[in-house]
């Protein structure tokens, strides 16, 4: 097999990922086309999805054309999601060294599953389709956000399946045929179900969690310490103190604080803090940075969508130059600082009038709403 994976992928053979409104796909990036006759199935229907929908996808990938829903990880191969499939393809071969091409296996051997959109969080720069909370404060004052041109299409869908026995059953048979789990959200620790993947996971499975740790629980703890396997947690984390509690609203920094330093330590368990670099952290990533030092733990840095909320809203982009180069006088003095998806962040600035001024309408919308106040909580004015 040619071990050059950066136009291959074996998520169309081997993966499952179920979105946070049931629906079906190889993987978290593949994206149905508007206007096309795909059929498009929910996780009732997996038997047809695994023998019917799946097979076109496997197709088109041995004729050489991925379909048209893996265009946004194909057609941009130094985003993040090519990194997704290289590194689901690489370990697929490293498992099975004696398999020689792109095949399907008889059950999903990586799944990446969501239970819903149920979240304790209101992420300035999330939305309805990860975060019952924010559907619900966006159904409640939809006016004011369409008034400021703030239009989320997914107003979020509350369709328990796991709460079906026989589909949630359909789902941990596949589940004990996996060798890599990702578990997402909204926010998995709220889903009593995460202790049902603990159990039915093969011991050599890993299984990767990604989540706010506001709600960890002793129970929690003794199901990740009883398990032989690998356990990834991956901590979103986006400041420290009140700069997390304002861009991750709803979140306790002393509880999140003692959360983190009760899992930096336990066996079997690697710990990553994510960072989402945005607007706030022109302000918020130095005092991050000094934080997750202390762990020595591996720090994972992405940059927001740029059509979060609205284009180049919550990006470094609809902040003022001034601020930027504050931040960049900062880092440059700080070498150990440096990262190369943050000197990409800065080198690509370029100021966007349109979007500074609707970060500050989101951003006063927001303080009205949620009763905070953005200027006292980053000691900056807008």
């Amino acid at each position: 097999m040619n071990n050059n994976y950066e136009n291959q992928c074996i998520l169309p053979f081997t993966g499952m990922h179920i979105h946070t409104d049931g629906n079906l796909a190889p993987c978290c990036m593949y994206k149905t086309p508007f206007n096309t006759t795909e059929k498009i199935y929910n996780v009732r229907e997996f038997d047809q999805w695994h023998t019917v929908g799946i097979k076109q996808i496997q197709q088109d990938f041995l004729n050489g054309t991925p379909p048209a829903g893996c265009a946004v990880c194909f057609n941009t191969s130094k985003e993040i999601t090519s990194g997704l499939r290289y590194n689901a393809t690489e370990r697929f071969f490293r498992l099975r060294p004696e398999v020689t091409k792109f095949v399907d296996t008889p059950n999903p051997t990586w799944l990446d599953l969501k239970f819903g959109n149920f979240c304790n969080l209101k992420c300035i720069m999330c939305h309805p389709e990860s975060s019952s909370q924010i559907a619900t404060e966006y159904q409640k004052n939809k006016s004011k956000f369409l008034s400021i041109g703030v239009r989320h299409p997914y107003e979020g869908v509350d369709d328990r399946w796991w709460e079906e026995p026989d589909t949630f059953n359909r789902v941990l048979e596949q589940v004990k045929h996996a060798d890599y789990i990702s578990i997402a959200g909204g926010e998995p620790l709220l889903a009593k179900q995460l202790f049902d993947i603990f159990k039915h996971a093969p011991d050599n499975c890993v299984i990767s969690i990604s989540t706010n740790l506001t709600r960890l629980t002793d129970q929690h703890i003794d199901s990740i310490t009883s398990r032989s396997g690998s356990i990834i947690i991956a901590v979103s984390l986006d400041g420290v103190g009140a700069h997390h509690e304002y861009v991750r609203f709803g979140s306790d920094w002393n509880t999140l604080d003692q959360n983190i330093r009760r899992i930096v330590n336990l066996p079997n368990v690697r710990v990553i803090f994510t960072y989402l670099l945005q607007h706030t952290s022109l302000y918020s990533y130095k005092d991050f940075y000094e934080y997750v030092s202390q762990f020595n733990k591996e720090v994972q840095i992405s940059t927001v969508n740029s059509h979060s909320i609205d284009p180049n809203v919550m990006t470094i982009d609809s902040a003022p130059p001034p601020v930027v180069q504050r931040f960049q006088e900062w880092y440059d003095a700080i070498p150990e600082a440096h990262d190369p998806v943050i000197a990409q962040w800065l080198q690509m600035y370029r100021f966007d009038a349109v979007g500074n001024a609707k970060f500050k309408q989101y951003i006063s919308l927001l303080d009205e709403l949620r009763g905070c106040d953005f200027n006292s909580s980053f000691n900056t004015s807008l």
